[in-house]
């Protein structure tokens, strides 16, 4: 296994650092907007937003988690966590355009950089060429995204739940330390923030 260089784990340690802050701030500063409105309380906000201020909060948490384990040589479990995240954050990136996403975009570039450098310290791919399918692979997620939420019906779900299944099932019989495998966990984190998002949005649609 390659050892992860002294640039690469600064690199990392800056971008869990940076997507910890900004997820960290979003989730502070919109939940308090949220109970500032007149006649606002905590339950009023209680499922939705209030449980996507938690999540993105958990992100932070776990940005900062997992970086001794993804700047060590056995990063062990915690090496889909960046990409995962980044899947979780491009979702919300789209689907909340017009509220919270544009603020999480810090976030969402600092997890896909976390991503890339760690994927270069685990395999001879070039974080440059990791980069390009990444950003492909990004385009790609939010056209899944944007399409399946078009549907607004059962089929949204069934969809999304189809996609997931396969993606995990591909991820089985994927090489370890290959950038399809990562991407597989990026996939499956945006597919399944949508789902979640969809899912509790249900009573609203």
């Amino acid at each position: 296994m390659l050892q992860t260089t002294d640039r690469q784990r600064k690199i990392i340690r800056i971008a869990a650092w940076v997507a910890a802050l900004d997820c960290l701030l979003v989730a502070l500063l919109f939940s308090l907007i949220q109970v500032s409105i007149p006649g606002s309380t905590l339950s009023s906000i209680w499922p939705i937003p209030a449980l996507y201020f938690f999540e993105i909060a958990a992100l932070a948490v776990l940005a900062i988690t997992a970086v001794p384990y993804l700047t060590s040589p056995n990063k062990g479990a915690w090496l889909p966590f960046p990409w995962t995240a980044a899947g979780i954050m491009t979702a919300f990136v789209i689907l909340g355009a017009f509220s919270i996403g544009l603020f999480l975009v810090p976030a969402l570039l600092s997890f896909m950089l976390m991503a890339v450098q760690v994927q270069a310290s685990s395999s001879q791919n070039e974080a440059l060429n990791q980069f390009a399918y990444l950003l492909l692979s990004l385009f790609l997620l939010v056209l899944v995204i944007m399409g399946t939420w078009s549907l607004a019906s059962p089929m949204t779900i069934a969809v999304l739940l189809t996609g997931i299944v396969l993606l995990l099932f591909a991820n089985t019989r994927l090489p370890q330390n290959s950038i399809w495998k990562d991407l597989t966990y990026y996939f499956i984190g945006g597919c399944a923030q949508t789902l979640l998002m969809y899912l509790l949005l249900q009573p609203h649609l």
